[in-house]
């Protein structure tokens, strides 16, 4: 027989702790948006909103968790979400199904107002007294419990239980004081520095997101950058950033401003290990500028609490999600991934005057890659990774940390400052390279199909040629539905259909570095809610659909203002002109000039919602006029592969 720990979200609505060893009763599971789930738990007496951490999803997921479960909470925390209490679960387990709970006759009490904090803490509930809540439910009885029913007498006090709420029936004693040691001083906004750094107050990484203000996380630091100098129309300062890894594998970025930049720069070592409390929790904005596998980034102040701690062998010097070379010329432009290969060839370090850093004087060096699928690529180091004196003529094994994609002749590959470098590291994919170096004839790498125009490879256009799709491969190999991920894809096909029955354009914001779309007020002007600023005219900026086709059959593609004004050869303005004027026969003729062109197309394959029905969207990233010579070698090249 379970019990429910009767009491134990009162005691939390009142602003205390949340213990561990919570038994409660779930009563409603709902899907959010991001791939988090909310539930509603209910502990016999009163109910509340929880947030399961992003580890527990598979177990609704899977179906090991439902409505009317009944579950043993592990490691919890209360939040302030707005006027409510939220409780952050950690760990739970299933142990059992409850009967069906009436959820309006459930008290649901909102979180009381607040009042001042006690100088020591609150007694817990005693239960069994006049008043008190009633009896546990006793689930796997027949008869559903009845929640109103009179408390029995209260008990003699004897032995304490081991869960302060967890009480099967009245002739057990309530536990000691959980909050006794608990420090009173929980104030409410703005980030919280826990005093007690124990491993017992310190949550992985994976389980840090906006709606919890206190935790403490301990995790090594894989990247340190340089100091950095901004300026905006806000200001300027300094900043630099730091990743953390975990001894759970969970990876997070952290950035320094102003006063936490000066404070902290000295202080921070790369490959220690620290504990970290009283940072800003904030969704990634920008994924260009993040090589991470986190939603979130944190943001330290100069009263964030940041404490060195000894070592821990628990915690990996590094994290990899390594992708084969043979692979790149599969991924996202811009993206950053991460790579091993031996180095096969490495230039000497050069320097450059770039003018869109104003003049900076910059230093590079060119490294040739390989790994054992025998392709190879260009990477290019920059500033003092450039400038390091690494034994670069012994071939050595690499690990490269969040390298940047780029498609400039190719594919190729450059460090940034948060970029990491491991030379010959211990890692079990180095020993697999170590293996196909070893098997090279007198030491010398052979020449392999490079993705990049680079010295020390030869491009094989046969080779990119055999990587091609078809319009018909997006089906037959279910693109785009794999693991939540895009797949990327290059094909050449024919425009044959444009939709633009309604305006194939918006109005978007004229400031510098926003595209989003304005609206007209009733003065005229244009409102713009990211900038927060009203503007007299708009641009217009192409949004569009269109269906290819080529041998084997057609898709619908989306084109975007770059792409599509490419295709068409007009900017949207233009085409908005035509119609505000009346010239159909213009704004036509501009559609069928661009019907029946050939093009390289790089798609974006995903799956997605639209309209609560799931479909397969391919957007264009790139559209490239065809190089008849160069296709016609490509198509030599792969025909001779058959001789």
């Amino acid at each position: 027989m379970v019990s429910l720990s009767i009491g134990a979200i009162d005691n939390i609505l009142r602003g205390n702790p949340a213990p561990e060893g919570l038994v409660v009763q779930i009563l409603d599971i709902k899907a959010m948006t991001n791939g988090r789930y909310r539930c509603v738990i209910f502990d016999g007496a009163k109910q509340m909103t929880s947030m399961p951490a992003s580890q527990l999803s598979e177990s609704l997921q899977g179906g090991q968790i439902v409505e009317n479960s009944i579950v043993r909470m592990g490691k919890v925390q209360s939040s302030d979400v707005g006027n409510a209490k939220v409780l952050i679960v950690f760990d739970w387990e299933a142990i059992g199904m409850g009967n069906p709970v009436n959820r309006a006759g459930a008290t649901s009490a909102p979180a009381p107002a607040a009042a001042p904090v006690a100088a020591s803490a609150p007694a817990p509930p005693q239960y069994g007294a006049y008043g008190a809540a009633p009896a546990a439910p006793s689930y796997g009885a027949p008869a559903a419990p009845s929640y109103g029913a009179a408390p029995p007498a209260a008990p003699a006090y004897g032995a304490p239980a081991s869960n302060p709420y967890q009480s099967a029936s009245y002739g057990a004693a309530p536990a000691a004081n959980p909050y006794a040691n608990y420090a009173s001083n929980q104030s409410r906004g703005g980030p919280v520095v826990k005093e007690d750094l124990s491993n017992a107050n310190i949550i992985p990484i994976s389980a840090i997101n906006p709606y919890s203000n206190k935790w403490t996380i301990k995790a090594r630091i894989t990247a340190k950058g340089e100091i950095r100098r901004w300026s905006n129309a806000r200001g300027e300062g300094t900043l630099f950033s730091i990743d953390l890894l975990d001894s759970q594998g969970g990876e997070i970025r952290g950035t320094f401003f102003k006063d936490a930049c000066e404070k902290f720069f000295p202080q921070l070592e790369e490959g220690k290990v620290y504990t970290f409390s009283g940072a800003v929790v904030k969704a990634v904005q920008n994924r260009q500028y993040s090589n991470l596998k986190n939603n979130y980034e944190l943001t330290f102040n100069a009263n964030s609490e940041i404490r060195a701690v000894a070592n821990d062998a628990g915690i990996k010097a590094q994290h990899y999600s390594f992708v084969k070379i043979d692979s790149i010329n599969m991924t996202e432009p811009n993206s950053t991934i991460d790579v091993i290969a031996v180095v096969k060839h490495a230039t000497d370090v050069s320097e450059i005057i770039s003018q869109k850093m104003g003049g900076r004087q910059l230093f590079k060096r060119d490294l040739t890659l390989i790994d054992e699928t025998g392709c190879e690529i260009k990477l290019t180091l920059w500033g003092d990774r450039a400038q390091a004196q690494y034994d670069w003529a012994s071939k050595p094994i690499v690990a490269f940390k969040g390298v940047k994609v780029g498609d400039y002749g190719g594919r190729s590959l450059s460090t940034s400052q948060s970029s990491g470098i491991a030379v010959n590291p211990m890692i079990d994919e180095a020993h697999a390279l170590n293996q196909f170096r070893a098997a090279c004839p007198n030491g010398e790498i052979p020449v392999g199909a490079s993705l990049s125009n680079n010295p020390g490879g030869s491009t094989s256009a046969g080779d990119l040629m055999e990587r091609r799709k078809t319009t018909s491969s997006i089906k037959d190999e279910n693109l785009g539905m794999h693991d939540d991920k895009p797949d990327y894809i290059t094909i050449k096909a024919t425009t044959t259909y444009i939709k633009h029955d309604n305006d194939c354009w918006y109005p978007a914001c004229p400031g510098e570095k926003c595209s989003k779309k304005v609206t007209q007020t009733t003065d005229g002007t244009w409102r713009c809610e990211k900038c927060d600023k009203f503007y007299p005219s708009c641009h217009y900026r192409y949004i569009m659909s269109a269906v290819v086709a080529d041998h084997t059959g057609g898709t619908w593609i989306s084109l975007f203002n770059e792409t599509a004004e490419k295709l068409l050869g007009v900017p949207a303005e233009k085409l908005h002109e035509f119609r505000q004027n009346g010239q159909e026969t213009d704004y036509e003729k501009v559609f069928q000039d661009a019907l029946f062109k050939t093009f390289l197309l790089r798609l974006r394959v995903k799956q997605e919602m639209v309209n609560d029905e799931s479909r397969v969207k391919a957007s264009v990233m790139k559209l490239d006029d065809i190089d008849f010579v160069g296709e016609s070698r490509m198509l030599l090249e792969a025909i001779g592969r058959y001789d």
